[in-house]
C-alpha cells in the first residue's frame, strides 16, 4: 500500500510543481497516514504540518487533530499553502473547509480525480482498506463542476490537467491553485 502512495506522491509533486517552494509552510488537510505529506516535504523541502479528523500517521510530521469536520485548528494566515490531496471528495462540508483553508493559508492547492466508473470503484475500495473506521463522504465532482463551484465561491484559480502516467492507472487527475485574499 505504501508503494502506491509514494507513486501517487510523484503525480502530486508534478501537479504542484512551481506552486510550492522550499521555504513554504504547508498545511496538509486530511493528511491521512502522512506518507504523501512526507514525500512532498522530501521533494520540495517545504515545512509541512498535517491535520485530519483521526490520527493514523505512519510518517512523523507535525500534526494537529481536527476537533471539527468544519473548522481548522490554526490561526489566520498561519501557512503559505493549504493542500487537499484527494480529500475534498470525502468531505461533507466542502465549502466550510475551503473557506477555512482560505482563512489559514495564502493559497490552496487541490489534487482531485475525475469521477470515472473505474476511479469511483478503486477509490471506494482503497478507502475501505486504508481506514475502515472512517465514514467518508463521496462527493466526487468533475473538473468543470469544481470550476463552477470555485466561481460561485468567488475564488480565483489556476487549473492543470495532469497527464495520466500509464494505461492501467485508474485515475484521471487535475489540480487547482486558489489564491486567497490577504
Amino acid at each position: 500500500m505504501e508503494f502506491s502512495l509514494i507513486y501517487r506522491s510523484k503525480i502530486i509533486i508534478n501537479a504542484y510543481s512551481g506552486w510550492i517552494s522550499g521555504s513554504s509552510m504547508v498545511l496538509d488537510i486530511g493528511c491521512g497516514n502522512a506518507v504523501v505529506t512526507d514525500e512532498l516535504k522530501r521533494h520540495f523541502g517545504c515545512d509541512p504540518t498535517g491535520t485530519d479528523i483521526m490520527d493514523y500517521r505512519k510518517r512523523d510530521i507535525p500534526f494537529e487533530l481536527m476537533k471539527s469536520k468544519r473548522k481548522l485548528p490554526f490561526k489566520d494566515k498561519s501557512f503559505d499553502a493549504a493542500m487537499f490531496n484527494d480529500v475534498l471528495h470525502h468531505c461533507e462540508a466542502q465549502e466550510d473547509l475551503l473557506r477555512e483553508a482560505a482563512r489559514v493559508a495564502k493559497k490552496i492547492l487541490i489534487f482531485e480525480m475525475e469521477p470515472t466508473l473505474t476511479a469511483r470503484i478503486a477509490d471506494f475500495i482503497v478507502n475501505k482498506i486504508h481506514n475502515s473506521k472512517m465514514n467518508a463522504a463521496f462527493e466526487i465532482r468533475r473538473s468543470d463542476e469544481w470550476k463552477g463551484y470555485f466561481k460561485k465561491m468567488k475564488f480565483d484559480f489556476d487549473y492543470r490537467d495532469i497527464k495520466k502516467p500509464f494505461t492501467f492507472y485508474p485515475f484521471v487527475n487535475f489540480s487547482f491553485k486558489i489564491e486567497t485574499p490577504v
